[in-house]
């Protein structure tokens, strides 16, 4: 943990260990977090998309209420690979794109950013049509007396001081015009980085993910994951496929097929745009398709069991966010062709209220 390879949580009585292979590799070489992303052969990318996690709960085994990491205590574990993911920046896809952002906006800015420092001090290879601005150089030795003189206790002011003086400096028209295309050379650049970075984050992503669960008052059984996520109409939407995939690790008493339950699942998130005041409206729309091929057993339990049967669920969802406040409202409205427990059609509406703290919190900052 302390290199970066595992993260761990805790909820309750359980904790959760995750990592990656690369992480851990690089961990027991002494390595760091940073560190180990310096390797970019195929090989280190390859384990790079592959991570575990294993959960223990510290309420079994012999020592309840103690965590002694022995197997009893686990309650899961997973294996999880991205099988396509274009949200990496270093993805091979995106390195001509990175190369002519650099290239163009990059050597550009460069360029001005050498400029401003000839206009302070002479450089080896100076550019003959531009001279250090006479004025500059007299503030910037002014500012570097001030500062040397001053007392550690009043660094701080004197700095800012010499800076707001700066504002006072009369700049030739040669210096104004580079600190000009230095601003626009700047923009164009950070827009497109902005732009790039914003389509890698909005990239296609393909994970398959397997976990063994140990309920331990009931069958252990194997969750087989496939997720998917998408941005249809050049990045306009969200799209979001899941396919599921459980079954029993074993007959047992009362478990009569080894199929546990198999389900299909997707979401689509569409922005409408921004309305007056409010912020930007989204709009969700979600289809969820599980199928159900087992009777489920209570366990322990004397609530009723499951009926077998396919169930469909949809859900039209409108989020309307108040701008700067961290609080939406959700307007949805769920319609299924049956529950779990009845075999009848279902439609429900919903309207509701919720908050991010953090947003609020911060409001509080001085």
């Amino acid at each position: 943990m302390e290199n970066g390879a595992l993260q761990r949580d805790v909820s309750g009585t359980t904790l959760t260990f995750r990592g990656n292979w690369v992480g851990l590799i690089k961990a027991l070489g002494d390595k760091g977090f940073i560190a180990s992303y310096d390797d970019d052969d195929p090989t280190t990318r390859f384990l790079r998309r592959a991570s575990f996690a294993i959960s223990f709960d510290s309420n079994r085994g012999s020592q309840p209420g103690t965590f002694t990491g022995s197997n009893q205590q686990i309650s899961s574990y997973s294996f999880r690979f991205d099988i396509y993911n274009k949200r990496d920046p270093r993805n091979s896809s995106d390195s001509n794109r990175w190369r002519s952002l650099i290239s163009d906006q990059g050597e550009a800015l460069t360029q001005n950013l050498a400029s401003i420092v000839g206009f302070f001090i002479p450089l080896p290879n100076p550019d003959p049509n531009l001279t250090p601005d006479a004025n500059l150089v007299t503030w910037l030795g002014s500012a570097q007396s001030a500062v040397a003189t001053a007392s550690p206790a009043q660094v701080d002011a004197v700095v800012r001081k010499v800076f707001e003086g700066l504002r006072n400096v009369q700049l030739s028209p040669t210096t104004r015009r580079v600190i000009a295309d230095f601003e626009k050379n700047a923009g164009a650049y950070l827009d497109g980085r902005s732009r790039l970075l914003e389509e890698v984050a909005n990239g296609a992503i393909v994970t398959f993910e397997y976990t063994n669960n140990r309920p331990g008052n009931q069958p252990n059984y194997s969750n087989f994951n496939v997720v998917g996520e998408f941005s249809p109409f050049r990045g306009k939407a969200d799209l979001t496929t899941n396919v599921s995939l459980s079954t029993f690790d074993r007959k047992s008493v009362g478990v009569t097929r080894v199929a546990r339950d198999f389900q299909m699942s997707g979401q689509l998130d569409v922005p409408l745009g921004d309305i007056a005041k409010t912020g930007p409206l989204c709009l969700h729309y979600v289809r969820e398709i599980p199928a159900f091929f087992f009777r489920h057993h209570d366990h322990g339990h004397n609530s009723h069991d499951r009926e077998k049967g396919n169930i469909g669920i949809g859900q039209f969802k409108f989020t309307i966010p108040v701008k700067g406040s961290g609080v939406k409202i959700p307007l949805s409205v769920t319609f299924s062709n049956r529950t779990e427990l009845i075999n009848e059609s279902k439609v429900r509406g919903n309207i509701g209220i919720t908050f991010d703290l953090d947003t609020i919190f911060s409001k509080f900052k001085p």
